[in-house]
């Protein structure tokens, strides 16, 4: 209820200012790029299955999965070239920085776990 409550009023708000500012033009879509709209389908999924992950796995490896499913995605569309974007080289800071993220998530779980384990 609380993440629909500030989705809303984010939009609403969002929808006043963008119409104080641009006019009626803010509601031309004539020119917008189909990629656009698939971004905007792509994030109402996001939004859906991070609020659905939330109560299975709770908000800190939520947000810990999130940031490194974006991280990879960018790193992947930037390779590729892929949804219009140019596209870059693949550097090797690129593939140490996933390594260090999933060597973090290991050791976040693990602690976790060995945590757990000594309680019971």
């Amino acid at each position: 209820a609380a993440t629909s409550f500030i989705l809303f009023t984010g939009s609403v708000a969002s929808l006043i200012v963008g119409f104080i500012i641009e006019g009626n033009v803010l509601f031309d879509f004539s020119g917008m790029k189909t990629a656009y709209w698939f971004f905007g389908l792509v994030g109402i999924g996001v939004i859906f299955c991070t609020i659905s992950a939330m109560k299975k796995i709770g908000p800190t490896k939520t947000i810990v999965f999130s940031v490194i499913a974006q991280l990879t995605a960018s790193v992947l569309f930037d390779i590729t070239g892929l949804l219009v974007l140019p596209q870059t080289p693949l550097e090797w800071k690129h593939i140490v920085g996933l390594i260090l993220m999933f060597i973090g998530i290991y050791i976040f779980n693990y602690e976790k776990s060995k945590k757990a384990a000594s309680i019971s």
